[in-house]
């Protein structure tokens, strides 16, 4: 019986981890396909579907170094926030004097993830042209946004509030209505927010030249 459950457990871990990495997948083929298409429309370029999908594929292994460090850069931040619920979440007794420094060393840990992935996300789109290497394009993005570090960061964070209201303002009718039409709904809308994201961050990074 203890072993039939512990299959079933396994089975279920195994199933949900294949599901991440296959969402994941797709979510790399698409964003590549969407940033190709994109700086061929830049160029005045005729574009297929087909050429999309083929020449998109082209950077895959750089970019999907540079996701990778991006990663690794959410590091500190759940970190932080693994500190935070720990002091905060009444597992622990802690004084003034100790929730100050908790909210202090979270925010340091924070700011030190967002400091990196702000370079890291302009780094990915370079990873995107032709010949370039993953260690050259983190660093042509941090001579880009030398100075404009804080720009780029609001900019970046006005985008991922606009896509969470776009997010919600889609979806949460449609789960009033039924599982199947949500999921319908959160496929489109996943889809779309993909390329509004890709398309903001692709002129971010061409404002940047």
């Amino acid at each position: 019986m203890l072993g039939n459950i512990l299959d079933s457990n396994n089975q279920q871990g195994i199933s949900s981890s294949a599901t991440a990495i296959y969402q994941l997948v797709i979510l790399v083929v698409i964003s590549l396909v969407v940033i190709y298409a994109l700086r061929e429309v830049h160029a005045k370029l005729k574009i297929t579907a087909k050429l999309a999908f083929y020449r998109g594929m082209y950077p895959l292994i750089p970019s999907l170094i540079i996701l990778l460090i991006i990663a690794l850069e959410f590091i500190p931040l759940a970190l932080g926030s693994a500190l935070f619920a720990y002091f905060f979440g009444n597992v622990v007794h802690v004084n003034l004097l100790e929730e100050i420094f908790v909210v202090i060393a979270t925010g340091a840990l924070y700011l030190l993830s967002l400091y990196f992935l702000t370079n890291s996300i302009i780094a990915f789109y370079i990873s995107t042209l032709p010949n370039m290497e993953p260690i050259q394009s983190l660093r042509l993005a941090k001579e880009m946004i030398s100075k404009r570090r804080i720009a780029v960061f609001g900019r970046i964070m006005f985008l991922l509030l606009f896509l969470i209201l776009y997010f919600a303002i889609i979806n949460i009718p449609a789960a009033m209505i039924s599982t199947n039409t949500l999921a319908v709904v959160e496929f489109i809308s996943s889809l779309t927010l993909i390329i509004i994201f890709h398309s903001y961050m692709y002129s971010l990074y061409r404002s940047l030249i």
